[in-house]
C-alpha cells in the first residue's frame, strides 16, 4: 500500500513525506521506492524548540543515524 501511495504521487508530479519512521527497515524501503522526504525518531528524536534554533543558528543539525541521510 505504501508503494502504492508514493508511486502515484510521483506520477502526479508530487513529493512523499513519511512521518514517523522509526526503524531502518523502515527508512530503507522508503529510500528504495523513492520517498523524497523522511522524517521521525529513526534520523532524531523530537527537540526543543530553542535547542532547534540554536542548532540551526550555529549550521549544527546533528542526527541520529548521520551514515542514512537522505540525499
Amino acid at each position: 500500500m505504501t508503494n502504492t501511495i508514493i508511486s502515484m504521487a510521483s506520477n502526479l508530479g508530487l513529493d512523499t513525506v513519511a512521518e514517523g519512521v522509526e526503524t531502518i527497515v523502515q527508512a530503507s524501503f522508503l529510500k528504495e521506492n523513492n520517498c523524497v522526504i523522511i522524517q521521525g525518531c529513526f534520523y532524531s528524536t523530537p527537540r526543543s524548540s530553542s535547542l532547534i534554533r540554536s542548532l540551526f543558528l550555529n549550521h549544527s543539525i546533528p542526527y541520529a543515524h548521520t551514515s542514512f541521510l537522505i540525499n
